[in-house]
């Protein structure tokens, strides 16, 4: 699919990769152990580069990308 290819969702090709569930338990290790060692405006910037790599790229880039390449090139 040429969505997936497109430059925008460059960062969440890693998560794609590496899978679901394992990016997900290992954003749980990161936040907990900073939330233990202390460093809390390190994890709230950790759950915000979470979130938004989560939800803009993943959710709504696809759908946008989509309608502009069906728009631009045509749709099957």
């Amino acid at each position: 699919m040429r969505a997936k290819a497109h430059p925008v969702l460059a960062p969440v090709r890693a998560l794609w990769r590496f899978g679901r569930w394992r990016s997900y338990f290992l954003y749980l290790t990161i936040v907990f152990a900073l939330a233990g060692a202390g460093w809390e405006s390190l994890r709230v910037a950790v759950v915000i580069a979470w979130i938004t790599l989560i939800v803009l790229p993943s959710w709504f880039a696809p759908r946008i990308i989509r309608w502009r390449q069906k728009r631009r090139y045509g749709g099957f």
